[in-house]
């Protein structure tokens, strides 16, 4: 985790100036600024849902315009929409998103909309196993993937999201892929 980060480069500069455990340190505690605002924008949504419509695609597409090299639409359902929270779904897709491309060999993912389900495939080095997968929810699991460290926060976070959307999240890996589905 970040704070873990930060302890460990502060242990080492007890011994003598290190610029690279100083700007290490200055990035991690940018990730923890990020956290605690997700987190506290996270509280004020929980208390405040407002479902509505929303057509899939058409919000896939809106959320990918950042970084729509990295992403490939396969479409099976047109037109199809589902009723939830807008900004707590946002959230949770975005972040889909973000880790499937950061964790991809390829820096790819594949985005399926489907009439009961959304799913994100990316390909990585090594299919993980039953154990991992229900580890990765767990608050402060780690792990190193394609040379990333997952920092054990996110998935707890966005599993608990989509429990209060009344939606499930479903990872699964096979043949070298991480295949993640939001059950609608």
């Amino acid at each position: 985790t970040p704070i873990a980060v930060i302890n460990s480069n502060l242990e080492v500069l007890k011994y003598g100036f290190d610029e690279w455990k100083i700007n290490d340190s200055k990035n991690e505690l940018k990730n923890i600024t990020k956290i605690i605002d997700w987190l506290l924008n996270f509280s004020e949504s929980f208390n405040n849902l407002d479902k509505k419509e929303l057509n899939v695609e058409n919000f896939i597409k809106w959320l990918i315009w950042f970084n729509n090299n990295n992403i490939n639409i396969v479409n099976t359902e047109f037109n199809f929409s589902i009723v939830t929270d807008d900004l707590l779904f946002e959230r949770v897709v975005k972040n889909l998103i973000e880790n499937a491309v950061k964790y991809s060999i390829n820096k790819k993912v594949d985005i399926y909309i489907k009439k009961d389900r959304l799913v994100f495939i990316n390909s990585v080095y090594k299919t993980l196993e039953k154990e991992e997968l229900d580890m990765i929810f767990n608050k402060f699991y780690s792990k190193t993937c394609n040379e990333n460290t997952w920092n054990g926060l996110w998935l707890p976070m966005i599993k608990e999201i989509t429990k209060v959307l009344w939606f499930d999240l479903i990872v699964e890996s096979t043949d070298n892929e991480f295949i993640v589905e939001i059950v609608y």
